[in-house]
């Protein structure tokens, strides 16, 4: 066993603190995800609330004759934008799920690349709810 020099071993300190700010970070991001507001309909008469497991029960729920949505051009595109915009709260969920039970590899130094594939779908699934959700936002709206 060779002894690593002291540039070495601060080198490799630093570049865990940058790994473990960047997974601490993940982390609280999902957290803030699921807690923080999403999506709602204003005319809704019903309120459950705006977090991420309210939001997709009452996507769940919605129905596109409803006059809370009144605003789209058909019921057609009603129904479209709901199953939509709950696609996109359903890879929300995804991907926090697999980001939570994977968020440590972002901290670790040396995982097997099975593992780091999990947080790429993890990451793909966030990205996709996102852009779903202000896609069927959108087909609400006009």
């Amino acid at each position: 066993m060779t002894r690593l020099n002291p540039e070495e071993l601060e080198r490799r300190r630093r570049a865990q603190l940058g790994r473990t700010i960047t997974g601490i970070s993940a982390l609280l991001l999902m957290i803030l995800s699921a807690v923080l507001p999403n999506i709602m309909v204003q005319a809704a008469t019903v309120l459950p609330g705006r977090s991420l497991i309210p939001a997709s029960h009452f996507f769940l729920i919605a129905n596109p004759n409803a006059e809370a949505f009144s605003g789209a051009k058909s019921v057609a595109d009603a129904g479209l934008g709901i199953s939509i915009t709950y696609l996109g709260l359903a890879f929300q969920q995804v991907g926090l799920l697999t980001g939570l039970a994977s968020f440590w590899v972002l901290i670790v130094d040396d995982v097997g690349r099975w593992t780091r594939r999990v947080v790429m779908v993890s990451g793909v699934s966030l990205l996709l709810g996102a852009s779903t959700v202000i896609l069927g936002r959108h087909s609400l709206r006009v």
